[in-house]
């Protein structure tokens, strides 16, 4: 099963969880607009990995310019878990 581009998926879901009465009205607000800012932060942040990625792919080869290209995904990955941890730690989920 491939992710829909268009983000429907996960609105889909946050939408399921509101109608299980897992989450609030505000929860679900919440949770829409971190997930959208989150996606507009990471193409923004990975627009910006490409010429940087390109230059050391020709300073330093593909093998290195893709070891550097992972750690950042790493790193872009480990702070989008980060924030995501945050807000639920702050929202009032049920316990159903």
């Amino acid at each position: 099963m491939q992710a829909d581009p268009s983000g429907r998926d996960w609105i889909a879901r946050i939408e399921e969880l509101r109608q299980q009465g897992l989450i609030d009205e505000d929860a679900e607000a919440a949770l829409v607009r971190h997930l959208s800012d989150r996606r507009a932060e990471l193409e923004v942040s990975m627009t910006a990995l490409v010429p940087e990625y390109r230059r050391r792919i020709a300073d330093e080869g593909r093998e290195a310019a893709d070891e550097w290209l992972a750690a950042q995904a790493r790193e872009m990955g480990e702070a989008d878990a980060r924030a995501t941890r945050e807000l639920l730690d702050g929202l009032q989920l049920s316990r159903a």
